[in-house]
């Protein structure tokens, strides 16, 4: 069963797997962005930047560097001034995500 609501095929191996692909802190960002993404698994760009900036340590050049490497990772996807998380809401892991490759 996921910890994750948002993200029901999330498990410790995968959520392993994902920190070993990046980072934990690139993780900590998607599994925020999850939290308060509306429910489609979508949020604007300002958003997140402001969700991130809050965070200690944060300013919003690194809000912006971190959402372009979750772009960059393939774990989420940027249309204009939206973000959209890959797999949110889904039971099936994406295929960033897949611990075996297809």
């Amino acid at each position: 069963m996921s910890t994750f609501p948002h993200l029901p095929w999330m498990d410790t191996r995968i959520a392993e797997h994902l920190i070993r692909q990046q980072d934990i802190l690139l993780f900590g960002c998607l599994t925020v962005l999850a939290e308060f993404a509306r429910p489609d698994g979508k949020i604007s760009y300002d958003e997140a930047v402001q969700i991130f900036t809050e965070a200690p340590g944060m300013n919003q050049q690194k809000a912006e560097t971190s959402i372009t490497r979750l772009v960059d990772a393939g774990w989420v996807v940027q249309m204009d001034q939206t973000l959209a998380i890959a797999g949110y809401g889904s039971s099936i892991p994406p295929r960033y995500a897949r611990l075996k490759p297809d």
